[in-house]
């Protein structure tokens, strides 16, 4: 067979059922453009068979009509101007490829109610495969963006069969990563609801002036407090080069929420780690090696009647300096690649180290990276006297306690 381009059509069908394989990457495409629009409350809305119906709002600044022609045309994006400019958005956008829109575009049926701040009434756009966006009418609606997909994975009969089939599985994940968005960007109010069933609403409302351990309490109950403390690094000034440990200031810092030494953790309710905000997976990459560092230094504080089996409750996100990491190494966008791996890791492990291996878990500490960790007591209700938090002079626990 000789060789031959495929049809214009084709190719973007190929590259779309790469780009969206799932529903919950569909709903995390566009999750990421609500965030990057500024949004402070986004509204997800989902049929129960997971491919009907998706539809995500959100109150932010809306699309300017100028660009209603260029909205779902493969490589078109407001984020990013050119390569050399990857490295430095990071920590100011989620996303960046400019093919979202596109590839649900050739996957289902996509209208955009759209309004900007100095429009009176919202716009209605359909987005045609290949062609970008047509406008059809108007309607009035608040600022913000409304991106409605339905009869998604049509036009691929196996595909949609097996999505159906796992639609179930699907809606649950869609969940956990509303979780991983809320407990990242714990300002913004999220609703989640499946399309027929009053039961299944689902939202989260941030307190005014709240932080992570407010939005923990909100998603997985008030025991948190008396289960986790909250930790976070304390430094001065921030740079864009690699610093040895215990020279000049560190250059990453932390916040989080991390398992007291001596508290039960009975339930088991996730991992969850975001650098500059955005969630990153923990079972690969980057993410799966915090993981691993920070589980060798809780082990270490276990009480003894915990089971062997238990995964306890872990929350870390991280800053970093701009231009410290790639975005742009995995389809999904939840993975980074740093500049200086060993750097990050040396800082987070000084981190942890000046947490759980301090003279008592409950103290203010210096760690190795020269970060300050603030570990607050753990409430006297919840004390265990059998296992007092200390540690014996080679820095781990006391015999009677590892």
């Amino acid at each position: 067979m000789s060789i031959h381009p495929l049809p214009d059509g084709a190719v973007r069908q190929l590259g779309a059922t790469l780009a969206v394989t799932t529903p919950v990457l569909l709903v995390k495409e566009l999750l990421d453009n609500s965030f990057d629009s500024g949004a402070t409350a986004i509204s997800i809305f989902i049929s129960s068979d997971a491919v009907g119906r998706i539809e995500v709002r959100d109150n932010g600044r809306g699309i300017h009509p100028v660009d209603f022609s260029s909205l779902g045309r493969s490589g078109y994006t407001s984020k990013l101007r050119s390569l050399n400019k990857l490295p430095q958005i990071g920590g100011s956008s989620l996303g960046f490829r400019g093919v979202a829109l596109s590839s649900i575009t050739a996957l289902a049926e996509v209208t955009v109610t759209t309004r900007t701040s100095r429009e009176t009434v919202s716009t209605i756009i359909r987005l045609v495969e290949g062609h970008g966006g047509v406008v059809e009418g108007c309607r009035a609606t608040p600022v913000g963006t409304n991106v409605c997909v339905k009869n998604l994975f049509a036009k691929h009969p196996v595909r949609l069969r097996r999505v159906m089939e796992d639609a179930p599985s699907a809606i649950a994940k869609i969940k956990q990563l509303l979780h991983s968005y809320v407990l990242a960007r714990h300002q913004t109010r999220i609703e989640f609801r499946v399309l027929g069933k009053p039961d299944s609403i689902w939202f989260y409302t941030p307190k005014p002036g709240s932080g992570v351990e407010e939005a923990a309490i909100q998603l997985f109950g008030p025991a948190v407090p008396s289960q986790n403390a909250l930790v976070r690094s304390h430094h001065t000034s921030r740079g864009n080069t690699r610093r040895s440990l215990g020279v000049g200031e560190p250059v990453f810092s932390f916040e989080g929420l991390l398992p007291r030494p001596t508290v039960h953790q009975e339930l088991r309710r996730g991992v969850f780690f975001s650098v500059d905000l955005r969630p990153i997976s923990p079972s690969r990459g980057i993410g799966k090696k915090l993981l691993t560092r920070t589980r060798i230094y809780i082990n270490r504080w276990l009480s003894p009647v915990r089971s062997t089996g238990n995964n306890p409750f872990i929350l870390m996100n991280i800053s970093c300096p701009p231009g410290s990491y790639d975005i742009n190494i995995e389809p999904a966008k939840d993975d980074v690649l740093f500049a200086d791996e060993n750097q990050l890791m040396d800082e987070y492990t000084g981190f942890l180290s000046s947490i759980y291996n301090s003279q008592e878990a409950g103290d203010y500490g210096d760690s190795e990276c020269g970060a300050q960790a603030y570990m607050p007591p753990t409430d006297p209700g919840t004390q265990n006297d059998d296992h007092p938090s200390q540690v014996g002079s080679d820095g781990h626990p006391p015999k009677n306690l590892r």
